[in-house]
């Protein structure tokens, strides 16, 4: 059970990273997913998350499922800058939307 408990807190550690990175608090990230903040908020915090809401909060911030679920290398974009940007530390560009 515990690799199973790692996928939660990794899910949970990227959202975290990603949302912060961007600036947005917990409710813009519930407005990008048309989700009930209480279900953001329980997924940030490594609570249980649906795939289905775990696909939802990918898509709301533009980063594939997959890569949610593996460390980050950048620490200022967290792999993963907002759509049409360019991060300046690592240059990744944001995935096609």
């Amino acid at each position: 059970m515990p690799a199973r408990l790692d996928v939660y807190q990794m899910f949970a550690a990227r959202t975290k990273q990603i949302r912060t990175a961007r600036g947005w608090s917990y409710r813009d990230l519930s407005g990008a997913t048309g989700m009930n903040l209480s279900v953001v908020y329980r997924a940030e915090n490594g609570g249980t998350v649906t795939l289905a809401n775990a696909g939802r909060i990918a898509d709301g911030l533009g980063v594939p499922l997959g890569a949610m679920l593996i460390p980050a290398s950048c620490g200022l974009c967290c792999d993963a800058p907002p759509p049409g940007f360019t991060c300046n530390a690592c240059g990744a560009e944001s995935e096609a939307s």
